[in-house]
């Protein structure tokens, strides 16, 4: 599984249309840009995400809806997102639902939250009308933010700091942020591969000329 390309972004916000825009849109960008898994997104409530209606700067999922339940974790919501949470707040109380208490992201039909199914054939209808094959799912918005923290986290002088990338995503083991990040292991292995050849290649072959040892005068053919 490969990240999202920012022009594939762009593409399945575009794609998200009738009349769940809002709560499916909002989703799908609180995936992207916190790097939550799918079952602690659709675990959100709106007073996690929202006070009176003004979206939080930070979203906190807590410790019992975390994968291992050992700690919660605390993410930066960006302007995008919370443009996004606000539209859906708005599409929530003109539906009805009694924010702040009810879920961020509702099954309209039977109450509760959506099921990590039905929230993933949301995702995937939007993938395949953005014209992306399958392959993604709600872990491709996973891969996209490590990845992009990682590239984010190299400037300058600075490497990437994989430690980082691993707080922000939860894992109790490094290991796993690895294993997130082995598709740019196998990039970067075939551009190094790629440019060795180049350089290897790109010389002007020299001439080979005849050298006489040294103390040794020169043959000279017989008359």
């Amino acid at each position: 599984m490969r990240p999202f390309s920012p022009q594939q972004v762009a593409d399945v916000l575009r794609a998200f249309r009738g009349p769940y825009k809002a709560r499916n849109r909002a989703l799908y960008l609180l995936l992207l840009t916190t790097g939550f898994r799918l079952s602690e997104a659709l675990s959100l409530r709106v007073y996690d995400v929202a006070n009176n209606g003004t979206p939080r700067e930070r979203i906190t999922v807590s410790k019992t809806h975390m994968k291992g339940g050992l700690a919660s974790r605390t993410i930066a919501a960006p302007p995008e997102l919370r443009a996004a949470i606000r539209d859906l707040v708005a599409w929530l109380q003109a539906h009805g639902f009694k924010a702040p208490l009810c879920h961020l992201f509702p099954n309209t039909r039977r109450g509760g939250p959506l099921t990590t199914c039905a929230a993933w054939r949301v995702l995937s209808r939007a993938y395949r009308a953005a014209g992306i094959g399958r392959g993604h799912g709600s872990h491709g918005c996973r891969k996209t933010f490590a990845v992009t923290i990682l590239r984010e986290t190299a400037t300058g002088d600075h490497h990437a700091d994989l430690k980082f990338v691993q707080r922000m995503l939860g894992h109790r083991s490094v290991d796993s942020t690895l294993h997130y990040l082995t598709f740019m292991q196998h990039d970067m292995e075939e551009r190094v591969v790629h440019r060795a050849a180049a350089a290897m290649l790109s010389g002007t072959p020299t001439p080979v000329t005849s050298r006489r040892r040294r103390g040794r005068p020169a043959a000279t053919a017989k008359e």
